[in-house]
C-alpha cells in the first residue's frame, strides 16, 4: 500500500478466481469457477491486463499464500467463515484462526511460476492488499491501526471501480 502510495499508481488484483481463468491449464479448470464460467474472451481480457505493460498500473498476485502452507486469519475481520484447523489466541481467546493450505501453495506456486515466462515487470504487488483479516504480523504488533490509515489515504479523494466478472 505504501508503494502505491508513493507511486500514485492503480491496482488490479488476480486472486485465485482471476489467475484460475487465465491458466485453466493447470488445473483442467476450462469449466470456469464458482462465480464466473471460463470464455477464451475473458482469458484474452484478463491476459491484456496482466501480461501487457500499463504506466502507473500495479498489478497484484497471491505471493503470500504461494509462500505459507499454514495462514493465520484475523477473525475480527474474517470477510467469509472457513474450516480452520485451529485457533490461537493472540488479543483474546481465539481471535485467529489458522488455515492449512497446502493445496492452495501449490496452485500459487504454478501460477506465479507462469508469470516470468510472459511479462517483464519485475514489481508485484499482493492480492491480499485489501483483506484485512490477513494481516496478522501487523495484528499480533498492534499495528491495524497503521494499516486502516494506508487504505484512507489510498481510497481518500479517489474514484474507485470494482470489476467483477459474472
Amino acid at each position: 500500500m505504501e508503494y502505491v502510495l508513493d507511486k500514485g499508481c492503480s491496482i488490479a488484483r488476480f486472486g485465485d478466481g482471476e489467475m484460475t481463468l487465465v491458466f485453466p491449464d493447470i488445473f483442467d479448470r476450462l469449466r470456469g469457477i464458482y462465480f464466473q464460467k471460463w470464455s477464451r474472451q475473458i482469458r484474452s481480457r484478463l491476459e491484456d491486463i496482466l501480461f501487457r505493460s500499463v504506466p502507473n498500473l500495479l498489478v497484484c498476485v497471491n505471493h503470500r499464500f504461494a509462500s505459507l502452507d499454514e495462514y493465520h486469519v484475523v477473525l475480527d475481520y474474517e470477510r467469509s467463515s472457513k474450516a480452520y484447523a485451529g485457533y490461537l489466541s493472540v488479543h483474546k481467546q481465539d481471535d485467529v484462526g489458522i488455515l492449512h493450505r497446502k493445496k492452495e501453495r501449490s496452485r500459487g506456486l504454478h501460477y506465479l511460476r507462469k508469470l516470468p515466462e510472459r511479462k517483464s515487470i519485475q514489481t508485484y504487488g499482493d492480492a491480499t492488499c485489501f483483506i484485512l483479516c490477513f494481516f496478522y504480523e501487523e495484528y499480533l504488533s498492534g499495528r491495524l491501526s497503521e494499516v486502516m490509515y494506508l487504505y484512507q489515504r489510498i481510497l481518500a479523494k479517489k474514484r474507485v471501480l470494482f470489476l467483477t466478472t459474472t
